[in-house]
């Protein structure tokens, strides 16, 4: 079975990674879904993956995914948490952040013949990544597995960027094949920073409380501009089946 890979991945956090990558989940279909945050993991809790579900560290592990692997949210959209690596991030901190890169990429390479093997019917991988991962991460993703790499700034990039920080996002802009722009406001799209950037996410009014997929979707769409951004970054993932 050939899958195709779309990452969500940022420099830092609370740029949208994870709101952006569920809303295109459902908006898409006929996905798994990979939750790679081990730093602040929303995914399971919004598709509701219960802690039965062997995530991606103990399916590795195992050798061979259990029979109740993955979660399934709808008919055409599969979870895989990431339980066992938020746990030992938590505990380990930086010190586990190279085998935990290597075992994602690991599990991601095998997951096709997974899927075939558990007659799993999608064709996408989402995958939402943790802030900042190492950049031989976002390089094999890139380079070796052929992904969307979707990269996620926010306003703040676009109007005040310190200069180490403009670094770290030039690092980690250059394996982009896509930059998108979240909580930004009309008229941000003439500036001239806004030239590297290919969508742009407006400022959506966010509910007290997101509690399922399907809140996510209907917040972040509830914009019109935001429907169109991502029935486009769909189009371009099929573009690519």
């Amino acid at each position: 079975m050939k899958l195709r890979y779309v990452v969500f991945y940022s420099v830092e956090g609370g740029v949208g990674k994870t709101t952006l990558s569920t809303a295109f989940a459902v908006e898409k279909r006929r996905v798994i879904v990979v939750d790679a945050d081990w730093t602040r993991p929303e995914i399971a809790a919004y598709f509701n993956a219960p802690k039965r579900t062997a995530d991606w560290v103990r399916i590795l592990l195992d050798g061979q995914p259990p029979q109740y692997w993955p979660h399934r949210a709808e008919p055409d959209v599969y979870v895989v948490p990431n339980y066992t690596a938020v746990e030992l991030y938590h505990r380990k901190g930086g010190e586990v952040l190279d085998l935990l890169a290597d075992a994602l990429f690991e599990f991601l390479v095998a997951l096709p013949q997974l899927a075939a093997d558990l007659r799993i019917a999608v064709d996408t991988v989402v995958v939402d990544m943790t802030n900042a991962p190492p950049l031989s991460l976002v390089e094999k993703l890139a380079h070796e597995l052929g992904a969307l790499m979707v990269f996620m700034i926010d306003r703040r990039t676009l109007t005040n960027v310190s200069e180490m920080r403009a670094e770290a996002i030039r690092n980690y802009q250059q394996y982009a094949s896509l930059i998108v722009a979240n909580m930004t406001e009309k008229g941000d799209e003439r500036l001239p920073s806004a030239r590297i950037v290919n969508v742009m996410l407006r400022m959506a009014k966010r509910p007290a409380r997101l509690e399922t997929y399907k809140d996510v979707y209907r917040m972040l769409t509830s914009v019109k501009e935001n429907a169109k951004a991502v029935k486009y970054l769909v189009s371009r993932v099929v573009e690519r089946i």
